[in-house]
């Protein structure tokens, strides 16, 4: 299937003269879209682990591990969205790292464009940071409990913006619009706020690998109910 995807992107791009600079860049792109897809197929929040929480604009999330039937496992980090709907972004282990990193880069640049700000006096701006999340799979648990992955990943690349007239406080934030990938009328969309470098810095410290590795190791919690109190005690 990929060098028939290939082979059709060459035909493509070589009509159109397109740089092999962009035929790069869209190469990496749909090959992160098909590993992702393909191995967040068996994921699900049946055996979800809770690691830590996190603050934004939007309230506290969950950031755990999730581990598959076949005993791999990922990390799903919960943001905020339009509707009522559970959603979860998934990363594979691989990611977690570089996702951490992102965090820590967008913490010093938010520090660095509140004292610019500040220093000259600036009341109005929106710009965006120079910064760009590792690629995620969104995965929502509708009301009945289904769950539905999208056809579109997910990447944060945020906006630096005063969040008063004053324009003594500032906030990063990003919306990423997401599609069901099994009901195209279903759309969501993914929300990333944060008011303060100290909300940042709550999801640097629940995006611990060490942490989250070891909640993956655990052995599955107990999902079934004791007929009796001697039955909790083996």
């Amino acid at each position: 299937m990929f060098s028939s995807i290939y082979t059709l992107i060459c035909l493509i791009l070589s009509q159109t003269h397109e740089s092999i600079n962009q035929f790069n860049f869209y190469m990496r792109k749909i090959l992160t879209l098909f590993l992702l897809l393909a191995t967040t197929a068996l994921v699900s929040r049946a055996d979800f682990r809770k690691v830590a929480t996190f603050q934004d604009n939007y309230g506290t999330h969950e950031v755990g591990v999730t581990v598959t039937s076949d005993g791999s496992w990922y990390c799903l980090v919960d943001f905020d969205t339009d509707s009522d709907a559970q959603v979860s972004l998934v990363y594979s282990p691989g990611q977690i790292e570089a996702l951490q990193q992102f965090f820590k880069d967008l913490k010093a640049k938010y520090l660095d464009w509140v004292k610019v700000a500040r220093d000259n006096n600036v009341k109005k701006i929106l710009k965006r940071v120079p910064l760009q999340s590792p690629t995620a799979v969104a995965m929502w648990v509708n009301g009945s409990g289904e769950v539905s992955y999208t056809t579109d990943t997910v990447v944060f690349e945020p906006l630096f913006q005063n969040s008063d007239d004053a324009g003594t406080k500032f906030q990063v934030f990003n919306a990423v619009g997401i599609e069901d990938k099994d009901n195209s009328s279903y759309r969501n969309t993914v929300h990333m706020n944060f008011q303060n470098a100290m909300q940042i810095q709550s999801l640097i410290n629940a995006l611990n690998p060490s942490r989250l590795r070891e909640a993956a190791k655990r052995p599955a919690p107990r999902t079934s109910t004791p007929s009796s109190v001697d039955d909790l005690f083996k």
